[in-house]
């Protein structure tokens, strides 16, 4: 596995790339690395594709900023093309999870001439959160971390309290039935330990909430001209299942579909990882350029 940089918006970009073949980029969240994706790097490579992992914008020193400018969710959207223009490619199946789905879909929404396929895990498409939400009102709980991170200084503080015990907390929470994670969750501790780490990953969600950087509506709820797969947890602590009821059809001019994993949480790679693989080389396989 290589690891490669290119520079962009007054930032160091890091990416960890492997295999030969039609490319795949995996896009991890939040609170994550793009460690998570080892199994599936591992299933796509063996299957004859080659691999980018990106280490999220914000993730690591060169990219992690106070300033939440550098976190709308647009330009974390371009830095995937970026990395597209660096390898000289294309076109790309797009694979996203939580953050790294959210960004999938704004590629897809913006960039559709340079995705191949699309595939998100854990987070549904932006047509089902309206009607999703009131049918299934605990979401509302589920979601209450966001507005904790939206206050600056005091989220930093209850985030890396007590060795990052809320960070533990949501890995629990998400994926309850997630074992052995805690050399995963370490992982993503040690990530947040670098100087403005934490702050920079919060920052995605305050640029979310913030008027001036969140794109336009229309973005999240328009429809798609990419072949999109969604895989859903049934254990999901983070996203309920039942939104994805909640989808809109017209919100996709070409193929897509919906597949469920009653026994996953949120961190499906890592918990499920043979049934995600499976999934997304099927997908992959079946749109092909």
């Amino acid at each position: 596995m290589e690891l490669i940089s290119l520079q962009r918006d007054q930032l160091t970009l890091s990416a960890y790339v492997a295999g030969e073949g039609p490319l795949v980029v995996l896009l991890h969240g939040f609170p994550d690395t793009h460690r998570s994706w080892q199994q599936q790097c591992a299933a796509l490579v063996e299957a004859g594709y080659r691999c980018l992992m990106p280490v999220m914008r914000g993730y690591d020193r060169g990219s992690a900023r106070s300033d939440i400018s550098f976190y709308a969710i647009e330009s974390i959207a371009a830095d995937v093309i970026a990395w597209l223009d660096h390898l000289n490619c294309r076109k790309a199946h797009v694979v996203g999870h939580d953050w790294g789905a959210v960004t999938a879909y704004i590629v897809a929404a913006t960039y559709a001439d340079r995705v191949q396929s699309l595939s998100t895990l854990a987070i549904p498409h932006g047509s089902a959160m309206r009607a999703g939400i009131r049918k299934h009102p605990i979401q509302i709980l589920n979601s209450s971390y966001m507005l904790l991170f939206q206050w600056r200084g005091f989220a930093e503080w209850v985030a890396a309290r007590k060795d990052y015990a809320f960070i533990r907390f949501l890995w629990r929470r998400w994926s309850p039935n997630l074992h052995n994670s805690t050399a995963a969750v370490d992982e993503v501790i040690d990530a947040l330990q670098q100087p403005q780490v934490l702050t920079a990953t919060l920052n995605y969600y305050r640029a979310y909430f913030s008027r001036r950087y969140r794109p336009q509506a229309s973005v999240f709820t328009g429809a798609l001209s990419v072949p999109t797969q969604m895989i859903a947890g049934g254990t999901d602590g983070c996203m309920n299942i039942g939104l994805y009821d909640w989808i809109e059809p017209s919100a996709f001019a070409c193929e897509w579909r919906i597949e469920r994993l009653p026994h996953a949480g949120h961190f499906m790679q890592l918990e499920a990882p043979e049934a995600v693989n499976q999934l997304l080389l099927e997908w992959i396989q079946a749109h092909a350029e």
